[in-house]
């Protein structure tokens, strides 16, 4: 994988956290999403008005992309271990949206492909450093509110839409 060049890649679910990821890649200005795909056509179609992304009508097609050297996942867990070791398949170097897999069976079937392909492989997620709680978090301990900060962890959850 090359360094400190900008990286043509391809992005497989394009809206939700996909959505989210692509922001943060056109922030680090490391990335560039020359093709896309994702059964919603509406995020599809945002992804090529805000990236320049090619549509593509399948995953299958979106993998024979000409120059692409990775693929970003963020589509659910259940598609993770199929898509990324497609792509694997193919020599791609894969970025998954957590969780990595929907089965350990999947996780270690996938590190296995990982270490013949000798492909890079990495799992994260859609950081929520951006977000409004975090934001206000950020201005107040710069203004001196809490003091001195020794040390600073945050943790997030969703309830899955459940409202009470």
């Amino acid at each position: 994988m090359r360094r400190g060049k900008i990286m043509n890649v391809a992005m497989v679910g394009v809206g939700g956290f996909g959505a989210y990821r692509r922001a943060r890649m056109r922030e680090t200005g490391l990335f560039r999403i020359v093709a896309a795909y994702d059964i919603n056509k509406t995020a599809l179609e945002q992804c090529r008005e805000e990236d320049g992304a090619k549509p593509a009508d399948s995953y299958e097609a979106l993998l024979k992309t000409p120059a692409i050297e990775a693929v970003f996942i963020s589509t659910g867990a259940k598609f993770h271990a199929s898509q990324a070791m497609a792509a694997m398949r193919r020599g791609l170097h894969v970025f998954i949206e957590k969780p990595l897999c929907a089965t350990q069976r999947e996780m270690r079937e996938l590190i296995s492909l990982q270490k013949k392909t000798g492909v890079v492989a990495g799992c994260g997620h859609a950081d929520h450093a951006h977000d409004a709680a975090s934001l206000m978090i950020k201005r107040m301990i710069d203004r001196g509110d809490f003091g001195k900060i020794a040390t600073f962890e945050k943790t997030t959850a969703h309830s899955g839409g459940l409202r009470i």
